[in-house]
């Protein structure tokens, strides 16, 4: 999964090396918590944050809210989790 960092004008930012976190949440609005995801925080390089193995250990369906400090928080598609 990657989280790119992008400007007013929806360019991604090729300086940026800020740290994202990710999340999920039940709702497609990202407003009700599923918990928290393993390996749930990376630092950007070049614009883009990349997440090898966020991991989720129930089964459902989320919503992954990436966020960073100085950006707009984003709420992403519909994910299904089938945990190994």
């Amino acid at each position: 999964m990657t989280v790119q960092l992008r400007d007013a004008a929806d360019a991604v930012i090729p300086t940026a090396t800020d740290t994202v976190t990710i999340d999920p949440f039940l709702d497609s609005s990202c407003t009700n918590s599923a918990g928290t995801l393993t390996s749930n925080s990376t630092a950007a390089a070049a614009g883009v944050a990349s997440f090898a193995t966020p991991n989720h250990t129930v089964a459902h369906v989320i919503y992954v809210k990436a966020s960073a400090t100085g950006y707009t928080s984003a709420c992403s598609n519909a994910v299904t989790v089938t945990p190994t």
